[in-house]
């Protein structure tokens, strides 16, 4: 087992602290996250090939599952005179990646120990790299700050993708002085940062809105040029931060740009643009965007109509929107559940419940499979014009059907029992989703306490909000203000 040294803040970690963190536990602890599965294991060489005759070839390992490919190794490992190598190694450390089961991912480091301990087996480049990546993706940066020392303390040559795992980590993590500092000392380090490392941060900086800093960062990357020069995905991940941030006139000026910087726009950049331009109402300007497109020879995906079904919803537009559905099945592009969603989502919106209804049938009649997320739209829209009983029911059909509702589900029906005289209906509701496993949230409280309070039971308004904080849910200033207006229009506002 691998012992985890405390997290050094990366602002004084310097290379020779990445150096001095190089000591492994050589013990070899039994307990893996994976049991050995049971082959008979080979006792000589010649056993050996006659069961890889029956086998397929190593290089399938690649292809394998993570927990087939861990055992695998397991079983190779037991073998008196185990043929391991650290190329297998690293053949198994790259599936599990590109798995992504984290789950198994602690069950490499006691493997890394007794291959590296106890076989004597050199790890090389690429394993460092994969141990690298595992330690980062799950958040133990004093690991990968190990793994990283060793690699460096070895003399092995390094390039910008070492990095790569651990400048998404501390973005994700909001440690975005951290990430930026890295991508300084990157070259310190031996590995000059590449296009691939600048984009880490600049989405990591749009993820917390600061645009700013991306553009500035961006602009970086055009003066510094070479391998750092911006790509197709660097102008559409700008663009797109851009456009959700409203800032139009900028997101335009960098798609003009990608012509004079010879990059060409994909849909993903066309796309960007137009909910861009839907969400804040220009449906003129769409039209003409979407002439650009055909003239560069760029036809509309599923995400494009997407966009456009949307954007015409919000602004209720609704027959241009049912139009639109037409005729992108007429253009051969199949709907998704996401197309009906956003639809009968508008339809629910503009009082069309009927239509919304109707809708739900047909994409059922076409094949698509209704999600929760569309049966919780038909389920607010039903509740929020009275229509109770058949959200009852729909309520009934998504679980006969094998779709399970969500706290998002219940908290509608509650909100629309409150808001039609069924309080007594709503408690019981409350009691029946926390009996099946659904957890209420401040919001089913929160709906819960408004209608106590809205029938005058205050008295029930405030042991709910006794027993919602005894569950571990905080009330918010919703909840409060509720419970506020409640008790002064009840004249006990002295509590």
């Amino acid at each position: 087992m691998v012992h985890a040294l405390p997290l050094t803040p990366f602002s004084s970690l310097s290379i020779s602290a990445y150096q001095s963190h190089s000591q492994f536990s050589h013990s070899h602890s039994s307990h893996h996250s994976l049991c050995l599965i049971c082959y008979s294991i080979p006792q000589s060489k010649s056993q050996l090939h006659k069961i890889n005759k029956k086998r397929k070839p190593a290089s399938t390992t690649t292809r394998c599952t993570s927990k087939e490919a861990i055992n695998l190794l397991h079983y190779y490992l037991a073998m008196p005179d185990a043929l391991a190598s650290i190329l297998m190694f690293n053949q198994l450390l790259s599936t599990m990646i590109r798995n992504k089961t984290s789950i198994h991912y602690p069950s490499t480091f006691p493997l890394y120990n007794h291959l590296t301990q106890t076989r004597g087996i050199s790890p090389d480049k690429y394993t460092y790299g994969h141990m690298i990546n595992i330690c980062a993706q799950m958040d133990r940066l004093n690991l990968a700050f190990i793994f990283l020392g060793r690699l460096l303390k070895e003399g092995h040559r390094i390039d910008a993708i070492i990095f790569s795992p651990v400048l998404k980590c501390l973005c994700s993590g909001d440690r975005m002085k951290d990430a930026a500092l890295l991508l300084h000392k990157m070259p310190k380090l031996g590995a000059v940062p590449n296009g691939f490392s600048y984009n880490i941060l600049i989405n990591g900086l749009l993820s917390y809105g600061n645009t700013d800093l991306a553009l500035q960062l961006f602009f970086k990357m055009v003066k510094i040029g070479g391998e750092c020069e911006p790509h197709v995905i660097t102008y559409n991940t700008i663009i797109d931060g851009l456009c959700k941030e409203s800032d139009l006139t900028k997101a335009f000026r960098l798609h003009q740009q990608m012509y004079s910087m010879g990059v060409k726009p994909n849909i993903v950049t066309y796309n960007s643009l137009i909910n861009g331009l839907c969400n804040v109402g220009a449906l003129d300007r769409v039209e003409k965007l979407l002439l650009t497109m055909v003239y560069e020879d760029l036809k509309p995906n599923v995400m494009t109509y997407n966009t456009l079904i949307n954007g015409l919803c919000k602004h209720g537009e609704i027959e241009r929107a049912m139009v639109l559905l037409h005729n992108m099945k007429s253009e051969g592009h199949k709907p998704d559940v996401v197309t009906y969603s956003i639809l009968i989502d508008g339809l629910c919106k503009n009082a069309k419940i009927e239509r919304a209804m109707e809708l739900l049938h047909s994409m059922k009649s076409e094949g698509h499979e209704p999600d929760v997320v569309t049966y919780n739209i038909l389920i607010d829209g039903l509740c929020k014009h009275g229509e109770i009983e058949r959200a009852m029911v729909l309520l009934h059909n998504m679980k006969s059907e094998g779709h399970k509702p969500d706290v998002v589900t219940y908290s509608s029906l509650i909100d629309g029992l409150c808001k039609h005289g069924g309080i007594e209906r709503a408690m019981i509701l409350l009691h029946t989703m926390k009996s099946e496993g659904y957890e209420p949230n401040v919001v089913t409280y929160t709906i819960l306490i408004d209608g106590l309070c809205k029938h005058g039971e205050i008295e029930r308004a405030m042991e709910l909000l006794h027993r919602m904080k005894s569950e571990g849910h905080e009330p918010n200033v919703v909840t409060y203000s509720i419970l506020i207006d409640g008790l002064r229009k009840n004249a006990k506002i002295e509590r």
